[in-house]
């Protein structure tokens, strides 16, 4: 049996925000079991994450169970005209050791999705897909569909602060 769920689905209007870590970069994230949720996220001193710029309304998130214990996190967004310039960092980052992603849903509460502290599979975001296209019409402009992906035991979980 296979239990699929969009997180934030009730709040609709998908994602508002987007950071990314480098997992190497991430120290620690802690999690509270008594509150539900993590209390911090620990990066390296002076690491800056970064702010993925996407195309409006074409960001979301999104976990499925397959009831064996493994969980397969997806985010996906596009980048259009002049942000298409930042798949090479993705795809550097993608690369190297993976990513940690903080989403924040279009009603406010944070996740973060490709970080498990009891990991014993892949768990950092790993590009899945990066479809580019120029379009037809001479007016579109350019843009680029990507899949951040990660298969775990643990299901993402909430955080106490926001991405304001």
């Amino acid at each position: 049996m296979e239990l699929t769920q969009t997180l934030c689905a009730k709040h609709h209007g998908g994602l508002r925000h987007i950071r990314l870590y480098d997992a190497s970069k991430v120290v620690a994230a802690h999690y509270k079991t008594s509150a539900g949720c993590y209390s911090s996220l620990t990066v390296e001193e002076g690491y800056e994450p970064i702010e993925v710029a996407f195309a409006e309304q074409s960001a979301s998130w999104s976990e499925s169970a397959n009831g064996e214990g493994v969980v397969e996190h997806r985010v996906e967004f596009t980048l259009s005209g002049g942000r298409c310039g930042a798949l090479g960092e993705l795809l550097e980052l993608s690369e190297g050791g993976g990513v940690v992603a903080e989403v924040e849903c279009a009603a406010g509460d944070v996740w973060i999705v490709g970080y498990s502290p009891r990991a014993t599979t892949d768990y950092p975001l790993r590009l899945q897909s990066a479809h580019h296209t120029t379009h037809s019409l001479r007016a579109d402009k350019p843009s680029v569909e990507v899949v951040l992906r990660s298969l775990d035991g643990w299901a993402s979980h909430p955080t106490g602060w926001s991405l304001q």
